[in-house]
């Protein structure tokens, strides 16, 4: 996430609300008097504050919700969801005198943590990982797509070495399951690409040998454990190895049998860093639904008694 002119806005706010609460907070808490109480007056402003922070962060999800309607773009209201968020913690912590309190509050304490944390998480993810993808998976498929362009590449290297070692009458099955839908992609592939039958060029036994044993399992492999492909330089070194084991005449199929390899490598790479790029969702928006639930909870009964 970059912080352009939709931020603005919102960051100025912030800080004049946040400076006006710190002072608030300094002055009120200094009475040698009167302890401070969440229930006086400068506490329940500083609750329905940070209440009205939660709501205005959770207001997002009606925004994806309601595309339609011309209520601002889609960046404006993240950015508001994003620093009522970080301003939600710091006008929580005044109103609860940095102490905690019973089973409600402290339960509130965590999930607003939990919450937090898990939300920072996941704006350093966001601003990160795209940027490690452009470097890293210069190959990127349509992630919806990434197991039947796993099937595909998986039968062209199959085509690739029956062109110059002979059929492969039954390739090993892969360690951990086939990928979803990759005999259908297979099976089309194979009708697509695959080159006439041929007989076994002299020399070529290695080839077919290193391709039963390592290519294939890995290329066929739901999810590729760690081998050699798993790193461009150790695959280069594997490269050279099995290129020192065939005629001159066959490098250029080790070559390209080791770029379908590559680009395999690439989109499970794009798989893994996607995964992460949404998996803290999972955690963040069920917390945060459970903290403003807990806080309306909270808000209701302590008005209420």
């Amino acid at each position: 996430m970059r912080i352009g002119r939709d931020h603005l806005p919102w960051i100025a706010g912030g800080a004049f609300v946040f400076g006006l609460s710190t002072g608030g907070y300094v002055v009120a808490s200094g009475d040698p008097i009167e302890p401070w109480s969440g229930g006086s007056p400068m506490g329940l402003a500083f609750g329905i504050a940070a209440m009205a922070c939660m709501l205005l962060a959770a207001a997002l999800t009606l925004r994806k919700r309601l595309r339609n309607w011309r209520l601002g773009g889609t960046s404006h209201w993240l950015a508001g969801h994003v620093w009522a968020s970080v301003l939600a913690l710091p006008l929580v912590l005044y109103h609860a005198g940095f102490r905690g309190g019973g089973a409600l509050t402290t339960t509130l304490m965590v999930l607003l943590a939990v919450s937090w944390g898990s939300g920072v998480l996941g704006l350093a993810l966001q601003h990160i990982l795209p940027r490690l993808m452009t470097e890293q998976v210069p190959r990127e498929t349509i992630f919806e797509q990434i197991d039947h362009v796993a099937g595909l590449l998986r039968e062209e290297a199959r085509a690739l070495v029956e062109a110059v070692a002979g059929p492969i009458e039954a390739a090993p099955a892969a360690a951990g399951g086939a990928a979803a839908g990759g005999a259908a992609a297979g099976a089309a592939a194979a009708g697509a690409a695959a080159a006439p039958a041929k007989e076994a060029r002299p020399g070529s036994a290695p080839l077919k040998e290193f391709f039963l044993q390592q290519a294939w399992p890995w290329l066929a492999a739901k999810r590729p454990a760690r081998a050699a492909f798993d790193q461009p330089s150790t695959a280069d070194v594997q490269r050279a190895h099995v290129k020192r084991l065939v005629p001159a005449e066959l490098h250029e199929t080790v070559d390209d049998l080791f770029e379908v390899c590559e680009e395999r490598r690439q989109i499970e790479r794009q798989r893994r860093l996607h995964l992460w790029l949404h998996g803290w969702l999972f955690v963040h928006v069920p917390v945060s639904w459970a903290l403003l639930s807990a806080a309306l909870f909270h808000a209701v009964w302590a008005l209420s008694f």
